[in-house]
């Protein structure tokens, strides 16, 4: 939860869950000026039981009150939008209609939207893209090799973790701006994982196509495969288009390689005794380090990676396998430098660790739109 004053954002509150519908369900709410952690932990049945005890908590504290917009993170815009919307019953729908493209995240986001909905109905809601960030790539990387017959607005590369992207660049160019790089590749290593090719601030390639399934392996989901390997399992398998899809989503990446997880924390600790967690590692580290290597292309060159995301930020030892294969492009680790800056003076890429935010790029989106919205030209 973010305040404005003049232009300017400050985070007054923050509220989280994670675990949802799982038995031990986490609750971390923090509140300014003492920002002080209250945690807690319960069964949270489903999404918008999540969100209603996430706003619970925000009333307990005040925090609802003097609230003038609400900012909702949705996944995939479909092709229908330019940017963050205002959503009414129209663009509700037509949210709906694309829900299948993103089916880990998009449903879930409806389902927060009606619950604040029905909690602060009076208020504008805006809905934020992850897709937005990449609108500018150049038509080559946003084209695919399926018949031009198929090809649309709506059927092409999208690109997402681009409000991941946005901040990164954003906090570069506000603590680094004497020397912000011209070619830089920001990659996100959490749940999901991507890389991205940024050329003077903006979005010329990324490893995300036309869903967020591609690409880099993730928790969950397998990254970049083969579709005739696809199209033999299901004819194999006699699986439909539904289970492949839960298939590739739900049960591959590092779940599906380890068959124990899709968390890297418990791969990393597993690893040591368990060769087959250390593959699902490997492999992942391998195939992030091949991406960055080959999004170097789409800028004939590269000056500076920033990793972020829950894994990117917090595992050196994710960082150190992923850049010893970069090695050849002049990418070298400090053994003692700390954060954000964690590159070797003797390398010829800087590397850094920036802190992920999406929620001050939402807001930042909210606060443009709203002002929009209010004041149509």
């Amino acid at each position: 939860m973010h305040d404005a004053e003049r232009g300017s954002l400050s985070e007054h509150a923050k509220v989280s869950c994670s675990n949802v519908g799982k038995p031990a369900g986490r609750v971390r709410l923090r509140v300014s000026p003492s920002n002080q952690a209250e945690n807690w932990t319960y069964k949270l049945e489903t999404h918008s039981q999540a969100v209603h005890h996430l706003l619970y908590l925000l009333d307990r504290e005040h925090c609802l009150e003097g609230v003038q917009a609400v900012g909702h993170r949705f996944v995939h815009d479909g092709g229908l939008f330019d940017g963050p919307v205002h959503i009414g019953p129209e663009q509700r729908s037509k949210l709906e209609g694309v829900a299948n493209l993103a089916p880990l995240h998009m449903p879930a986001s409806l389902v927060a939207l009606e619950a604040a909905n029905i909690r602060l109905r009076q208020i504008p809601h805006y809905a934020v893209f992850d897709t937005h960030f990449h609108k500018g790539m150049p038509r080559v990387a946003q084209n695919t090799g399926l018949p031009a017959a198929f090809l649309s607005p709506q059927v092409r590369r999208f690109g997402f973790h681009g409000l991941s992207c946005e901040y990164s660049v954003h906090w570069l160019r506000s603590n680094f701006a004497d020397r912000f790089p011209s070619r830089l590749i920001v990659i996100h290593l959490g749940s999901g994982a991507s890389a991205t090719a940024v050329l003077d601030g903006d979005s010329v390639e990324t490893t995300m196509g036309f869903t967020p399934i591609s690409g880099i392996p993730m928790a969950t989901r397998s990254g970049d495969i083969d579709f005739g390997a696809a199209l033999h399992l299901a004819d194999q398998a006699g699986m439909t288009v539904a289970e492949l899809q839960s298939m590739l989503s739900e049960r591959s990446g590092l779940c599906g390689l380890s068959g124990s997880s899709g968390d890297m924390a418990d791969l990393l600790v597993q690893a040591p005794d368990d060769p087959v967690a250390q593959s699902a590692i490997e492999y992942f580290c391998y195939r992030a380090a091949l991406k960055i290597a080959g999004l170097t292309a789409s800028m004939r060159g590269l000056d500076a990676i920033v990793f972020t995301g829950g894994i990117g930020e917090g595992s050196a030892t994710i960082r150190q396998s992923i850049c010893r294969q970069l090695d050849h492009l002049g990418v070298e680790l400090s053994d003692t430098a700390h954060e954000p800056l964690i590159s070797s003076t003797n390398s010829r890429i800087g590397v850094y660790v920036v802190r992920c935010d999406e929620n001050s790029i939402i807001a930042r989106h909210v606060m443009k739109s709203q002002a929009e919205f209010a004041n149509p030209a």
